[in-house]
């Protein structure tokens, strides 16, 4: 229908598909909803109001056909809803408001009963521990997960006592080696074994049946039950970079560490990374990465794990993760919760004749009549920075010395100078600056009488006062 308005007759008369016009006499709204007080009111008779309505012209088709009550003209659906929503607007926003309800009430039912069935949903069940008859608490079965990564698995999960975690961490290394299962176990006095239950997930090569072997030792060791294996299968994968650190002071040398890594990393320019990201912690004589390997590895999800011994008051293994992480990417784990610290006091004597010993050995050298350190003093300068980072509660004070070749008063600048630069590097290689000072004395305190060349050569040196702070 095209041009003809509600009410009046269409021009394709009863087409297929529309619906019936209201009946003679009635108002469109009042025929559509049977209660409207209007529908029985005599004077619907009234031709005013008949005008008002369907007039005159609908008379005439209404006489001639002849039909009954009902005016037999068909009207487009489309449009009878869009007078609807003229005439009661307020009934059609009521009626859409009315869908959006019911349309949530059924939602939330059917999650609701969904949620219900989900056996995926798992509830870790309380059990109430007892003594004399009496309820003293609460305890949870113990629920150990084992995330496999290749040849790398990470154990957590809480177990009641050392001796259940011993069972734990003895049935991974069984089946993996003991350098590639990370311990992150924790003893929770109120677990338990009964009824507990172990899950192993993680991703593997296909032929790698050490996922299903490590849950069965598992479950036959602590009498678990099986929480099933869920481990992604791959033919072919590259695996995480993983690599070993020890670290153990150096006997008879205060401060001194050696640093040994091992593992796999993925390229040569890795390895050279590796390295950078050690010796600047430590020194290039501590490190050594003879043990560490090129292959086809990933640093995507890697670990770097570093444990051992190292002397009171030296914190410098604090330092690795961020130099590895800078050099070889943030997504990197390195742990260093292994090194443990020993406590047996280093004596301030025992520093300061080590470093004594040390440039007696390899001065610090400078380029003639500059302040630039020479680079083959590098390595002396580490060994220092060592010794003073193992008593870390003294103040240092950098001394400069010159021999009598020119006048004092340049001697006493260059002396100030050089001073000035050692303390620059110490600053740079991590120790805190608050505990250093320079100072220079020029010529006036020779070691020994500036008589030739090899007695002036002694005399221009770099000391180091320890000073206890409290």
């Amino acid at each position: 229908m095209t041009d003809s308005p509600v009410g009046y007759p269409s021009e394709q008369g009863s087409a297929a598909g529309r619906v019936p016009a209201p009946r003679r006499g009635s108002t469109l709204e009042g025929d559509l909803d049977h209660g409207d007080p209007t529908h029985n009111d005599p004077s619907h008779s009234d031709p005013a109001y008949r005008d008002r309505s369907y007039g005159d012209a609908d008379q005439a088709t209404y006489e001639g056909e002849g039909s009954g009550d009902y005016d037999t003209t068909y009207y487009d659906p489309s449009e009878v809803e869009q007078e609807i929503r003229k005439l009661r607007p307020d009934d059609a926003e009521r009626t859409s408001w009315g869908y959006i309800i019911t349309l949530a009430a059924v939602f939330a039912f059917l999650s609701l009963a969904a949620w219900a069935c989900d056996d995926s949903v798992e509830e870790v069940p309380e059990l109430q521990v007892e003594q004399d008859g009496e309820v003293v608490g609460v305890s949870t079965p113990v629920r150990l997960s084992v995330n496999v990564l290749g040849d790398i698995i990470t154990v957590s999960g809480s177990v009641p006592d050392e001796a259940a975690k011993a069972q734990v961490l003895a049935a991974a290394e069984a089946v993996y080696s003991a350098e590639n299962v990370i311990d992150q176990v924790i003893i929770d006095p109120a677990s338990v074994l009964d009824g507990g239950s172990v899950t192993v997930t993680g991703q593997a090569l296909e032929e790698d049946e050490r996922p299903g072997g490590l849950r069965d030792a598992l479950v036959d060791a602590l009498e678990l039950g099986d929480g099933g294996v869920e481990v992604e299968r791959s033919e072919s994968a590259l695996l995480p970079a993983v690599i070993e650190g020890s670290i153990t002071p150096v006997e008879g040398t205060p401060g001194a560490v050696r640093v040994v890594l091992s593992g796999a990393v993925p390229d040569d320019e890795s390895l050279s990374q590796l390295q950078a990201a050690a010796e600047a912690v430590w020194g290039a004589g501590a490190v050594d990465t003879a043990g560490v390997s090129v292959g086809e590895r990933t640093w995507d999800q890697a670990q770097v794990r570093l444990a051992g011994t190292v002397s009171a008051g030296d914190a410098r293994h604090l330092a690795f993760p961020e130099q590895v992480t800078s050099r070889l990417g943030q997504g990197i784990i390195v742990d260093v919760a292994g090194v443990s610290v020993d406590e047996s006091a280093v004596t301030l004597e025992d520093v300061e004749e080590e470093i004594m010993v040390r440039l007696e050995a390899q001065p610090i050298l400078f380029a003639p009549e500059s302040a630039d350190i020479d680079p083959a003093s590098d390595e002396v300068i580490n060994e220092v920075v060592a010794l003073l980072n193992s008593v870390p509660d003294v103040a240092i004070e950098v001394v400069g010395h010159t021999d009598d070749v020119g006048p004092d008063d340049e001697n006493l600048t260059l002396s100030q100078n050089r001073a000035d630069a050692v303390v620059a590097r110490l600053i740079e290689l991590g120790v805190t600056e608050s505990r250093l000072n320079a100072r220079g004395e020029g010529e006036a305190q020779p070691l020994v009488p500036n008589e030739d060349d090899e007695s002036r050569a002694r005399n221009r040196r770099i000391e180091f006062n320890l000073i206890r702070t409290n």
